[in-house]
């Protein structure tokens, strides 16, 4: 969610309104660079297909929407997406959280 926007949320098993895929749109982000790495690429487009063809199904039939894939995020704004955990910063955009040698949580 851009900071200028309300936090928006769409029933995954509804088509979504006009006014809603506007939003959805405008929300759009960039993946991390390393996704479209060869040995990620295939893997990452394989989970986003397979959202779009079956929890987001409804979402296939906007005309403003149905053609493209979706990363959806948990209410703090988390998600995995080919065995990387992803949180969104509102400064700093999608990021990938990576484990600490010591097992902890770092950017």
């Amino acid at each position: 969610v851009r900071p200028q926007e309300e936090p928006l949320s769409v029933s995954p098993s509804a088509m979504p309104s006009m006014e809603e895929a506007q939003i959805i749109l405008r929300q759009s982000l960039r993946l991390p660079h390393r996704f479209s790495m060869p040995r990620l690429e295939k893997m990452v487009i394989d989970e986003l297909e397979g959202l779009r063809g079956g929890t987001l199904q409804e979402w296939t039939k906007s005309p403003v929407i149905g053609r493209e894939l979706f990363l959806l995020l948990d209410r703090e704004g988390e998600t995995m997406l080919a065995g990387t955990r992803l949180r969104y910063d509102g400064m700093y955009g999608l990021r990938m959280e990576q484990e600490d040698e010591d097992g902890g949580e770092g950017v």
